[in-house]
C-alpha cells in the first residue's frame, strides 16, 4: 500500500463499517478477507478485545501513510483560514495549538504570540486593524484583545440589520380602526373624509376683524354727510 491507496481505502472502508456496524470478531473476519501481505500482518498484531475501526484506521496509516515532514506543519499553519461562524479567540486558539504541535521546536510565548498575530492580521481586515494597534507580547494580552473583535463584530452585525428591521415595520400596514370615520385601514391622519370635511368648512370673521367693520357703518362722514366713511 502507498499513501494514496491507503488513505482511499480507508475512506471507503470507514463507509461499509459505519453502516454495517461491524466490530469486534465480525470487523476482524471483514478485513482478514479484503486485505493481504503487510496489511494483513499489521491487523493479526491487534489485541481482539480492543478490536475497532478507529484503531485499525490509525494502525495502517501509521504504519503506510507518508510521514508529515517538518515543512508541512509550516505549509498547514500558513494556510489556515479563520471559520465561518467561528469567532476571533476560537481561531486564535486553534492556530496557536497548530504552532504548538510542530515537532522539534520550542517557541517561546512571545514568539508563538507573534507567530499567530501574523498569520491572523492576513486573513482579516478588522483583526488586522485591532492587533496593529497594540503592542502584544503575552498570550493573555492577545485574547483578551480578540476577545474585543468578536464583540466588536456581534454589535456590528446588530447595528446592520436595525434598518432593515425599521423599513420592515414602517412597510407594515395599520390595521386598527380610524377615530373620525370608523374605517379600519388608516389613521386619523390619513382619513379622507376628515381633510374633506376641514376644507367645507368656511373660515369664519374673528373679532378683531368684525369690531372695526361695525364701527365704520355708524361713521358719518362731516364732509359729505355719507355713512360709513370719514373725511382723512
Amino acid at each position: 500500500m502507498n499513501q494514496t491507496v491507503t488513505c482511499g481505502w480507508c475512506k471507503i472502508t470507514e463507509g461499509i463499517v459505519h453502516n454495517k456496524r461491524l466490530d469486534g470478531i465480525d470487523l476482524l473476519m471483514a478485513l482478514t478477507t479484503s486485505l493481504k501481505g503487510r496489511a494483513a500482518a499489521c491487523i493479526t498484531k491487534l489485541n481482539l478485545d480492543e478490536m475497532s475501526w478507529g484503531v485499525v484506521k490509525q494502525t495502517l496509516l501509521a504504519k503506510f501513510s507518508k510521514p508529515k515532514l517538518l515543512q508541512d506543519y509550516f505549509d498547514e499553519i500558513l494556510r489556515f483560514q479563520i471559520g465561518v461562524k467561528e469567532t476571533a479567540s476560537e481561531a486564535a486558539l486553534r492556530l496557536w495549538n497548530l504552532i504548538e504541535r510542530i515537532p522539534k521546536t520550542v517557541m517561546p510565548e512571545e514568539v508563538v504570540t507573534g507567530f499567530v498575530i501574523f498569520v491572523l492580521c492576513q486573513k482579516d481586515n478588522l483583526i488586522r486593524r485591532e492587533l496593529i494597534a497594540h503592542n502584544i507580547t503575552t498570550r493573555t494580552q492577545l485574547f483578551r484583545i480578540l476577545g474585543g473583535v468578536s464583540l466588536k463584530r456581534r454589535s456590528d452585525g446588530v447595528e446592520a440589520n436595525e434598518p432593515e428591521a425599521k423599513r420592515f415595520r414602517a412597510t407594515e400596514g395599520f390595521t386598527g380602526r380610524c377615530n373620525f370615520c370608523g374605517i379600519s385601514g388608516h389613521r386619523l391622519a390619513e382619513c379622507r373624509k376628515r381633510r374633506d370635511a376641514l376644507v367645507s368648512v368656511e373660515p369664519r370673521d374673528t373679532p378683531s376683524t368684525s369690531r372695526p367693520l361695525e364701527k365704520m357703518t355708524n361713521v358719518t362722514c362731516y364732509t359729505c354727510g355719507q355713512k360709513g366713511r370719514c373725511d382723512n
